[in-house]
C-alpha cells in the first residue's frame, strides 16, 4: 500500500513539474517571440531610416544634376524637378522600402521646399513683419503691438535659432503662431530663420509677396506665374535677372526660353506699358535687396516606410554658387 502511495506521489510531482516546465516554456517562447518582433521592428526601422535618407540624397542629386546641365542658372521656380516632381518623389518603391519627399508648404507638391519663399524673422523689418501679421488675419492694433515685440525679443536674444522661439514673445499666442484651425493658417507657414532675407518671387506665396511688395505687385507676380502653377500645360513663366548687355550664356538662355521669362534687367519693350512699369518696380525691389529670383536654401522632408515601420528625416541644405551644399539643420524621427 505504501509503494502505491509513493508511486502516486511521484506521478503527481511529475505532473506538476511538467506543468511548471510547460508554463516556463510558454513564457519563454512568448518572450522570445516578443523580442524577435522587437528585433524585426528595429531592423525595419533601420531600413526605413536609410530609405528616408535615400530620399534626401535623391532630392539633392536632382538639383545638382540640373545645375550641372546649366538649365537653371538664372532662376529657381516651381517648374523645376527638385521643387515639384511626383514621378521622382512620390511613393518611390525599391525592395521592401518606399519613400516620399513632400513639400511641407503644400499638400500638392512633392520635392524640396524653398526656404527663400518665406520671410526670415532674423532679417525682416518691423513694417514688413507688421504687414505679414495683418495678412494672416490680425487687426491693425494687434499687428502694431506684436511686430515691435518680436523685433525687441530678437535683439534681446541676438536672433532666433528656430521659428518656435516666437512663442516666447509677449502676446504671441498658439492661434497666431499655428493657426486657429489648421497648421497652415498661422504665421509658421510663412517664416524661416534661414536664408539671406531676400525672398524668391518665383516661389513665394501671395501672403509673403503682399507683405513684402504690396498687393499690386503681388497680384502681378501671381497672375504671371499662374500659367504653370495652376494649369501645368507649359514649361512655365518665371522671373529672371540677367544683366545687359548679355553675355553668351545669358543670350543663349533667353533665346531658349523667350516666351517663359520676365527679365528684371531688360527693357522688355515687347511687353505692354503696364507690365513694364511693374517690372521696373520689381527691379527696384531687387536693387534694394528685398527680392531675388533664385534660391540657395532648401528644406527636405523625406519619409519612408518598411512593413508599417515609419521613419522621417527633415533637413535644411544650403547651396553655394558652385552648387555645393552643406546641411545647416538635421532632424530624424
Amino acid at each position: 500500500m505504501r509503494i502505491h502511495n509513493n508511486k502516486s506521489a511521484i506521478l503527481i510531482i511529475s505532473l506538476w513539474i511538467t506543468v511548471i516546465l510547460s508554463i516556463f516554456a510558454i513564457g519563454l517562447a512568448h518572450k522570445l517571440s516578443f523580442e524577435i518582433k522587437l528585433l524585426r521592428n528595429r531592423i525595419n526601422g533601420i531600413k526605413a531610416f536609410y530609405a528616408a535618407k535615400a530620399g534626401v540624397q535623391r532630392a539633392l542629386a536632382e538639383r545638382q544634376r540640373f545645375l550641372d546641365m546649366k538649365e537653371v542658372i538664372y532662376a529657381d521656380s516651381f517648374n523645376q524637378p527638385w521643387l515639384n516632381n511626383e514621378a521622382v518623389f512620390k511613393d518611390i518603391n525599391f525592395g521592401e522600402c518606399s519613400y516620399s519627399v513632400k513639400s511641407i508648404d503644400s499638400q500638392d507638391l512633392y520635392g524640396m521646399s524653398d526656404e527663400q519663399s518665406k520671410i526670415n524673422i532674423n532679417k525682416v523689418t518691423v513694417d514688413i513683419l507688421k504687414a505679414l501679421l495683418i495678412q494672416i488675419g490680425l487687426n491693425d492694433n494687434k499687428a502694431i503691438e506684436l511686430a515691435p515685440a518680436i523685433i525687441s525679443q530678437r535683439e534681446k536674444i541676438g536672433g532666433f535659432d528656430a521659428i518656435e522661439e516666437l512663442l516666447t514673445v509677449n502676446n504671441m499666442t498658439g492661434d497666431i503662431f499655428y493657426g486657429k484651425n489648421t497648421y497652415t493658417d498661422g504665421i509658421i507657414k510663412y517664416i524661416t530663420v534661414y536664408g539671406s532675407g531676400m525672398i524668391n518671387i518665383n516661389t513665394a506665396s501671395g501672403v509673403v509677396l503682399t507683405a513684402v511688395l504690396g498687393k499690386g505687385l503681388s497680384d502681378y507676380i501671381l497672375n504671371t506665374r499662374r500659367w504653370f502653377i495652376y494649369e501645368g500645360a507649359s514649361p512655365g513663366v518665371w522671373f529672371v535677372s540677367i544683366g545687359q548687355p548679355l553675355d553668351a550664356l545669358g543670350e543663349a538662355y533667353i533665346n531658349k526660353h523667350p516666351e517663359n521669362l520676365r527679365n528684371l534687367r531688360s527693357d522688355n519693350l515687347d511687353l505692354g506699358a503696364d507690365e513694364r512699369i511693374k517690372l521696373v518696380d520689381l527691379k527696384n525691389a531687387y536693387d534694394q535687396n528685398k527680392i531675388r529670383v533664385a534660391s540657395f536654401v532648401f528644406r527636405i522632408n523625406s519619409s519612408a516606410v518598411v512593413r508599417n515601420i515609419k521613419s522621417s528625416i527633415e533637413v535644411v541644405a544650403e547651396f553655394d554658387d558652385k552648387g555645393r551644399y552643406k546641411f545647416i539643420y538635421w532632424n530624424q524621427k
